[in-house]
């Protein structure tokens, strides 16, 4: 993932190695590798992914996110999806508030499904 050359600051270091666990030891942070032990102020941890279109087969995918409308429903009735999967900005505020819109949506469409029902 992500092979190609970093245009970063000098004191930001890309570390290709897998962690195996992040600690703090009288007082410093430290990522734990197979390899070494590093120190740190942050860090970001990329990881490969599987596709949401992978793991609900006909889910609509739009420029690498799912497709959801205002209620955070996707093309399949009953899935609701929000947060980053859903797309841009990669806020945890917008992600919680995605939350709550699909949450409530998600209610409403079983409420619906339960009348139906009787």
């Amino acid at each position: 993932m992500y092979k190609e050359r970093e245009s970063l600051p000098e004191n930001v270091r890309v570390i290709r190695e897998k962690p195996l666990e992040i600690r703090q030891e009288n007082g410093l942070r430290q990522v734990v590798t197979a390899e070494n032990t590093y120190g740190f102020d942050g860090v970001f941890i990329l990881r490969d992914s599987i596709s949401p279109g992978q793991l609900v087969p006909g889910l609509e995918i739009e420029n690498n996110h799912v497709r959801v409308d205002r209620t955070m429903a996707t093309n399949l009735p009953g899935c609701f999806a929000c947060g980053d999967v859903v797309g841009l900005p990669y806020q945890y505020i917008k992600s919680a508030g995605e939350g709550n819109v699909a949450a409530l949506s998600a209610a409403a469409y079983l409420d619906t499904k339960k009348r139906e029902q009787q």
